[in-house]
């Protein structure tokens, strides 16, 4: 009787310390925005961060993978019509902020697609309405709205090739041969000069003290 009341003291205590270490490590509370957070996406720092009743009791089952490099969903507006692949060509939207997510940029979201170089383009499939796509970049452009916000981002930032906002490449030039200077000492040879045929003239005859030239 007094072995089982130890065992049930012990898993009591044991119990207790468990219990403690999930509540450290669960501590703070989720963020408004949690609610709309899945948790197959805790690795994302923002989540981490925010959502510490969420994700505390996920399991690190990416630990060996904390380096990978992945493309994951936008959150927010852009993430309902784009997706990483449309800034293929547009990779300067990387360092650009989401709008609703503090400190976080679309290249935290887009890891595989931002891995490249910074080009400098219009977003893929713009649009200022999007379910009808209407109003493209060239659109934007035209009616001079490059320097309007569109929730949260600037469309100079969405549409930087059409708003003439990329960086102007100057041409090259070609490298002129270098020519010697002219030299005005008396060089150490002679030079011949060019030499002139010289011959009789054919058919020529010389009649009276005159020139006569015969056919």
């Amino acid at each position: 009787m007094m072995l089982s009341s130890i065992t049930l003291i012990s898993w009591i205590f044991f119990s207790g310390c468990l219990m403690q270490q999930v509540e450290a490590k669960c501590e703070g509370t989720d963020n408004l925005e949690c609610k709309s957070v899945k948790k197959d996406s805790c690795d994302i720092p923002w989540n981490k961060k925010h959502c510490p009743q969420l994700c505390c009791n996920e399991e690190d089952d990416t630990a060996d993978d904390k380096d990978e490099c992945v493309d994951k969903k936008i959150p927010g507006y852009f993430g309902k019509f784009y997706t990483c692949e449309n800034f293929t060509n547009a990779r300067h939207i990387c360092e650009i902020p989401v709008p609703g997510k503090d400190s976080m940029k679309f290249g935290d979201y887009c890891c595989n697609t931002c891995k490249g170089d910074k080009e400098c383009n219009d977003v893929e499939d713009f649009y200022l309405n999007p379910k009808k796509k209407k109003s493209d970049c060239k659109e934007v452009a035209k009616k001079k709205r490059c320097k309007k916000n569109f929730k949260g981002v600037m469309l100079s930032d969405l549409c930087k090739k059409s708003c003439d906002m990329c960086p102007t490449i100057l041409p090259t030039k070609t490298p002129q041969p270098t020519l010697p200077e002219p030299s005005f000492s008396p060089s150490k040879f002679p030079t011949a000069l060019p030499s002139s045929p010289c011959g009789d003239t054919p058919n020529y005859l010389y009649i009276s003290g005159k020139k006569k030239k015969t056919m």
